[in-house]
């Protein structure tokens, strides 16, 4: 009787042990299935490059996904708000991110950055070089280096690839500028898919504009303009816009006591005959540099 207790009990490990294996075997197959499922349907979903200026407050902050599933968050807003709105727009399954470009370190740029560093794998950040005194800061550099991400300092102009679409670097390029400021250290870049092109312009002001109409007035004219400095007065030129001309001029902007967007840049935009997209009255802007660059708000 023992005997045949003894071998119900190994039969009973067996079979359990089969159902266990198997369940394990079972998961890793939904997973990769999962996996592999999403991919297809980012694969058919992306067939534009995706530009979204999120709803963070006074701030900036713009996540955007290429056509090969690349992704790049520019700038991160003043807290941890930027990861609700990355939620609005990124699958909750998505723990990672290509590339960090944080364009100067003023609080409502990269306030959120250490969030965003503690939630997501970031694989690269670039940055404008620009060094500040403050806790914050040395804070923010340490949570890079934990990241173990590759950190790079824009210093002269250069491009990058991303499956056919391209950024160019066009500031800092080892130029001086007149009235130099944290604003006017911005990093600026132009992305580029097909046929659109997009201008990134972090906070940059008027000195930085004349410097950059007299060196690359032959790159300027864009379809889609980010607008520097909220639409501050400061920011914006009759000249730089002129140049510029771009069919959507968003403005990243919320709550604040400085005046942002001026009325006077508002119109100044609105002249030109595109639209002003403003990231507080939409709630985040969605923008695909397709053929009929498809405008829409952030769901």
């Amino acid at each position: 009787m023992k005997k045949v207790f003894i071998i119900l009990v190994i039969i009973l490990v067996i079979v359990l042990t089969g159902l266990f294996v198997f369940k394990i075997k079972n998961n890793f197959s939904e997973e990769a299935k999962a996996k592999e499922t999403k991919e297809e349907v980012k694969i058919a979903i992306m067939t534009a490059t995706e530009l979204n200026f999120l709803d963070i407050g006074q701030g900036d902050s713009t996540f955007i996904e290429f056509k090969n599933g690349e992704q790049i968050l520019v700038d991160c807003g003043k807290d941890a708000k930027v990861l609700e709105e990355l939620g609005r727009v990124m699958d909750f399954r998505d723990k990672s991110i290509d590339y960090l470009i944080v364009t100067h370190p003023d609080n409502d740029h990269y306030g959120g950055c250490i969030d965003v560093l503690e939630r997501f794998e970031i694989a690269n950040v670039i940055y404008n070089g620009q060094q500040k005194n403050e806790d914050f800061y040395n804070e923010f550099l340490d949570y890079i280096e934990k990241e173990n991400a590759n950190f790079k300092i824009i210093k002269t102009e250069e491009k990058l690839d991303f499956g056919g679409d391209t950024i160019d670097f066009i500031f800092p390029d080892g130029g001086v500028v007149s009235n130099p400021s944290d604003n006017n250290s911005s990093i600026v870049f132009i992305l580029e898919s097909g046929d659109k092109k997009a201008l990134f312009t972090g906070d940059m002001e008027e000195e930085l504009e004349a410097y950059l109409i007299a060196k690359f007035s032959d790159k300027l004219d864009v379809d889609i303009l980010k607008v520097g400095h909220h639409g501050s007065d400061s920011s914006s030129s009759q000249n730089f816009v002129d140049i510029v001309s771009p069919f959507y001029s968003v403005i990243p902007v919320g709550k604040n006591k400085y005046g942002h967007p001026s009325l006077r840049v508002i119109r100044r935009l609105e002249r030109l005959g595109g639209e002003v997209l403003r990231t507080d009255l939409l709630h985040g802007v969605k923008i695909l540099m397709d053929e009929n660059l498809s405008m829409s708000q952030i769901q």
